[in-house]
């Protein structure tokens, strides 16, 4: 339930220290007075102070006025603190703040810090759009406010040139259920969710890739009709491997049967590539143990990581739940006996038995140290586990590299130890160019066979995403399962047409809708009927009497817990209503008087301040008559 928000005065400031301000009461206050007399101007001014990213010409558009006031200010009760909200719209590198009891806010900051006075939900993010497709953003308290401040101008939509996603989900701000409907959760599992088909796309990407360069690779017509995978790969390395054996053969039986015993084997050169091939190969052996080393330590890194995160979400489900800050310790730290706190009174700690007079404890703080921690340290594991690897990443193209040099080289040593490798003949030499041909595809098909292990690691990604995603549909679903849409929709459709039945009783003929006020509430969008047709069907003034409605039904849920309504309206009549200086509009405010007096009797604070021209005769409500009338 939100803290309410009650209004007890407004001022502005002249350059030459003049104060003009207005007082306003619980209940019903009205606003009155002749055309340019200033009422939607006071008004302005309450909004602009309220966080209206907006110049002061827009509050005084003349030009005169809008460099006359140096601050404006409210003074406002929130939850029975006295709070002053005031701008200094003329000081040099200020004129964008607001302030809160001399704190200085910008337009986002005092966003949050005014719905946490309010104790609601502060940090709600909404699609702008598709969930899936469009930026999520913050839900802001100007946003909110729309729906509590009814302009002058604005009685042709619920909220005036406010989006639909932006209207929605500042209806459920109010009505208590926009932090379950768009939860962050949620907000992470879309996220998460548009991973995972990059990821399926970039696995699709890759296979079809890795097939088109195997099957240009070969001529080997049953390869080529065959789905593409390590096992196909490798199947033609072990033909590859039987075509370059027979070669091999051949290319022996040729020699042996031209030269009989004879060795004309380049010693020399089987001396010196055996040596290189000796030190790539103690190369490759320190690589091979670095990898090995770092894949341990990495592996280290992620279980502590893990074990983090882990910790990390159970401290943030145990502050959401606020068990922690109900624990108390009931044994001795030191000798482990049960604490006996019969003798402390309420002024001493139990367990110290010193005065905490003056001491304001904050366990919630001691949990957000302990979750900033853990993010930091989260954090910092993320850095190194990238940095390692990287690392790891580099050993292992070049352990690929040096095992590709030396199956080069051991190919080199195997002729060389031929006895006639050198022999000049044209068919060995075509023997030869077709052994380099298929030793290349060979090394082709295993690094094609290497690149497989990506695909392994895409199918990792993609597995334990899935589950993740599932985790938080699940944890969305139980969020969204305990609104009662039904419930919420008749609470707020049961206010509107209570507003509308009080003024039938006085004036019969003046709403004309013989149906009943209907609200139909889901996770997406609310809706609203009148006579089974969309309201926006409704003119003139049944139309008007609707949206009057809407505020006395937002009005009514201010004290049941579950909403987040604060308590205040601010309605600026347009100007065909209340223009008359006689009673012929006052059933319009009766039921607001009521419904005030209501929560007065239940010593309820509420407050509704109208502006309109002209009403008399109307009890229990404080009439602020504004009597210059500025031309």
């Amino acid at each position: 339930m939100a803290k309410n928000f009650y209004l007890n005065y407004v001022e502005r400031v002249t350059s030459d220290g003049e104060v003009e301000s207005l007082l306003f009461t619980e209940g019903v206050n009205l606003i009155t007075g002749e055309p340019n007399a200033g009422k939607t101007t006071w008004m302005k001014q309450i909004d602009f102070i309220l966080g209206k990213d907006a110049s002061i010409v827009d509050v005084f558009p003349d030009s005169q006025l809008s460099y006359k006031y140096v601050k404006l200010l409210l003074n406002c009760k929130i939850a029975d603190e006295i709070y002053e909200i005031y701008r200094l719209p003329l000081e040099p590198g200020f004129a964008s703040k607001i302030f809160i009891n001399d704190n200085s806010y910008s337009y986002s900051e005092f966003s949050s810090e005014i719905l946490q006075l309010l104790q609601v939900p502060f940090d709600v993010k909404f699609p702008k759009g598709n969930p899936y497709t469009t930026q999520w953003v913050s839900l802001s308290f100007r946003s909110i406010f729309r729906h509590i401040y009814r302009k002058e101008d604005s009685w042709n939509d619920i909220a005036d040139k406010q989006p639909n996603n932006e209207q929605y989900a500042s209806q459920f701000h109010l009505l208590g259920i926009a932090d379950k409907l768009f939860s962050n959760e949620l907000n992470i599992s879309i996220s998460n969710e548009k991973r995972l088909l990059e990821l399926q796309s970039k696995k699709a990407q890759f296979e079809e890739l890795i097939t088109r360069i195997a099957k240009e690779m070969t001529s080997n017509e049953s390869f080529m009709y065959n789905s593409i995978n390590s096992n196909v790969l490798k199947a033609e390395v072990q033909e590859l491997n039987d075509q370059l054996k027979g070669i091999e053969n051949q290319r022996g039986d040729i020699i042996q049967n031209r030269i009989d015993n004879l060795e004309l084997a380049n010693k020399h050169a089987e001396v010196n590539l055996s040596a290189i091939r000796a030190d790539i190969y103690k190369e490759r052996e320190e690589i091979t143990n670095n990898i090995s080393k770092f894949t341990f330590k990495i592996n280290d890194f992620q279980e502590i990581r893990q074990s983090i995160t882990d910790e990390l979400s159970r401290l943030k489900r145990a502050k959401k739940s606020g068990i922690i800050s109900e624990l108390k310790i009931t044994h001795c730290p030191a000798c482990d006996q049960k604490i006996d706190d019969t003798e402390t009174d309420d002024s001493r700690c139990f367990l110290c038995h010193k005065s905490t007079l003056g001491i304001e404890t904050k366990k919630s703080n001691r949990i957000d140290f302990e979750i900033e921690q853990l993010e930091n340290e989260q954090n910092e594991l993320g850095t190194i586990l990238h940095d390692h690897n990287n690392q790891l990443s580099k050993f292992q193209d070049l352990e690929k590299r040096l095992s590709e040099r030396i199956f080069s080289i051991d190919k080199e040593l195997e002729t060389i130890k031929k006895p006639l490798h050198a022999l000049n003949d044209n068919e060995i030499s075509t023997l030869d160019v077709q052994k380099g041909r298929i030793i290349e595809q060979i090394l082709n098909y295993n690094r094609l066979i290497e690149n497989y292990n990506y695909k392994g690691e895409l199918e990792d990604k993609i597995r334990k995403l899935e589950i993740e995603i599932n985790r938080e549909k699940a944890f969305v679903e139980l969020e969204t399962s305990e609104v009662n849409f039904e419930s919420i929709a008749n609470d707020l459709a049961s206010g509107m047409q209570e507003y509308v039945d009080n003024i039938s009783k006085t004036n019969p003929k003046v709403w004309t809708q013989k149906g009943r006020i209907e609200i139909s509430l889901s996770e997406t969008k609310i809706s609203f009927y009148v006579n089974n047709k969309s309201w926006m069907s409704l003119g003139g003034l049944d139309r008007q009497l609707f949206l009057l409605s809407y505020h006395y039904g937002l009005l009514k849920l201010s004290y049941k817990k579950k909403y987040n309504y604060p308590g205040i309206a601010f309605i600026d009549l347009p100007p065909e209503l209340g223009k008359v200086k006689d009673t012929s509009y006052n059933y319009l405010l009766s039921p607001f008087v009521f419904l005030m007096n209501s929560f007065k009797d239940k010593n309820e604070d509420a407050q509704v301040i109208i502006l309109g021209r002209a009403f008399t005769g109307i009890r229990d409500v404080n009439n602020i008559r504004l009597i210059t009338v500025w031309n």
